[in-house]
């Protein structure tokens, strides 16, 4: 139960944060996306024993989706699967995800943000939203993932010591 309160405050937290900071972020119109971080470390950070678990982190990276997908004022959906196909790239790989150390976390989140961001430019593209001529628009989600990536570092280095110590007592 503390799980699922501290995932709906987390999420709206994210939520705020990336809509009041995204004024004083923004570089060349890219913003890290932190609901598309926030989902990540979300998912990448349950423990990922049975098929149960696995379907509770897709789901969980779906409603962040929701949330992206109400924020950003695109059409309805297209951030749930995005974010939910997402979710299921890290659940397939999450225990190599683990073992890796906070700077090759990092890196791996960049392709994991383009991936989400790609889908949903391309959810957009197909419902007919109106968008940047498509050279711009992909360089922004390619801006946007190298920013996110950045921006994700102290985050997985935080996450890392807070679970060394554990790591240490066994």
């Amino acid at each position: 139960m503390t799980n699922l309160l501290a995932f709906f405050c987390g999420t709206y937290l994210v939520a705020i944060a990336e809509t009041v900071l995204a004024q004083w972020l923004d570089i060349r119109r890219a913003t890290p996306s932190l609901l598309a971080l926030w989902a990540i470390v979300w998912v990448a950070s349950r423990k990922s024993p049975p098929r149960r678990a696995s379907q509770m982190g897709i789901a969980a990276a779906g409603f962040i989706g929701l949330v992206f997908d109400l924020n950003s004022g695109g059409r309805v959906g297209v951030g749930v699967l995005a974010f939910a196909a997402v979710a299921f790239v890290i659940e397939q790989n999450g225990p190599r995800f683990r073992r890796l150390d906070p700077l090759l976390r990092t890196l791996a989140t960049a392709p994991l943000v383009a991936v989400a961001m790609l889908l949903v430019l391309l959810g957009n593209l197909i419902a007919g939203e109106s968008l940047p001529p498509l050279p711009l628009a992909l360089a922004n989600v390619l801006m946007i993932a190298v920013y996110t990536a950045c921006v994700s570092l102290p985050i997985w280095m935080a996450a890392a010591w807070l679970i060394e110590p554990a790591r240490g007592k066994k």
